[in-house]
């Protein structure tokens, strides 16, 4: 695949769906760039820092390319948690994150 047919997500957060996943939770990447490996592409970045997943929290997460089957992309964190917000009430805030990121965190 080309570079330039490939999304930029410099300084965005960005949720991943995988191909093969029984439910429909997501990888979270902030600072996600793309990475060839083993002459694979994968999308290369950081798990953010979140209360419930802190053990994961700051660690390099690579996700294959081909893998994925469709993604959100946020400006910021803080840009995906305040429209969560604004939509649900707060108590529920920290389970949606939960349940996108789902039991395996950040994995890669």
């Amino acid at each position: 695949m080309e570079p330039e047919s490939l999304p930029d997500f410099t300084n965005k957060v960005v949720v991943l769906y995988l191909s093969g996943e029984v439910s429909a939770t997501g990888v979270i990447l902030e600072y996600a760039g793309f990475k060839c490996l083993g002459g694979r592409l994968f999308l290369v970045g950081r798990n953010p820092e979140m209360r419930w997943q802190e053990w994961t929290s700051h660690l390099e997460a690579a996700v294959a390319w081909d893998a994925v089957t469709n993604y959100q992309v946020f400006e910021s964190r803080e840009d995906c948690e305040s429209r969560l917000s604004s939509q649900l009430p707060k108590s529920l805030t920290s389970r949606i994150w939960s349940w996108l990121v789902g039991n395996g965190g950040g994995r890669a």
